[in-house]
């Protein structure tokens, strides 16, 4: 790959991970996610979020 490709693809791959935190934030807030994929991704980062609170709290 040519830097301008890997340039290229890790814009992409920051991108979807910033479209998903933000569909995150948005469903946080109570406001609609139309979007099938990112409501199951924000589901995902919800109970990533969740999952990482619980075990720091059971080591305090």
């Amino acid at each position: 790959m040519t830097t301008l490709q890997i340039s290229i693809r890790d814009y992409l791959i920051d991108y979807k991970c910033q479209t998903a935190f933000d569909a995150y934030k948005c469903q946080k807030k109570g406001l609609l996610v139309r979007g099938k994929i990112l409501q199951d991704k924000a589901d995902d980062i919800s109970a990533a979020l969740i999952s990482y609170e619980m075990a720091c709290n059971a080591e305090h």
